[in-house]
């Protein structure tokens, strides 16, 4: 079978790749002076007329509020909502802990450590992504939507 897909791919591809090199029109080619491009990190007029920030991808990261860092990171497995519904979780090994009403009885920096280290192998540590203030932020999310429950 491998073999028969391999033949498949190979006889066209071989036979395909055996044609003589392209002429090129020497009017289509245009010197391009690097003088009138913009160094990158700069803004332009169409940056501008687009609506492109000037942020850094850092500044960006720093300006998430908690509800966009939970639905960014978090509710893929954990649902909009903490129920533990989220599109992801039929890929999980375990279904522990993704219902956040768990965490109704935990306090606010035992939630943060869960957040900040993970848990096992399926939550990673979120301390490697986000700054101090995002998983405060994070952390108040995350406990709001438990108790909300």
């Amino acid at each position: 079978m491998f073999l028969a897909a391999m033949l498949m791919w190979t006889i066209p591809v071989l036979s395909g790749c055996q044609g003589s090199p392209q002429e090129v029109d020497e009017d289509v080619i245009v010197a391009v002076d690097s003088s009138s491009v913009d160094p990158v990190g700069e803004v332009t007029e169409i940056d501008e007329l687009a609506g492109i920030p000037d942020i850094s991808m850092a500044e960006l990261a720093e300006s998430m509020d908690a509800e966009t860092l939970y639905i960014d990171n978090c509710a893929k497995c954990h649902g909009l909502t903490g129920l533990g519904d989220g599109p992801s979780v039929g890929s999980l090994n375990t279904q522990s802990g993704l219902n956040l009403t768990i965490l109704q009885a935990m306090s606010e920096d035992e939630i943060r450590e869960i957040i900040s280290v993970g848990k096992g192998m399926e939550m990673p540590p979120w301390e490697l992504l986000l700054n101090g203030d995002q998983l405060q932020a994070l952390t108040e999310y995350v406990r709001a939507l438990a108790e909300s429950q």
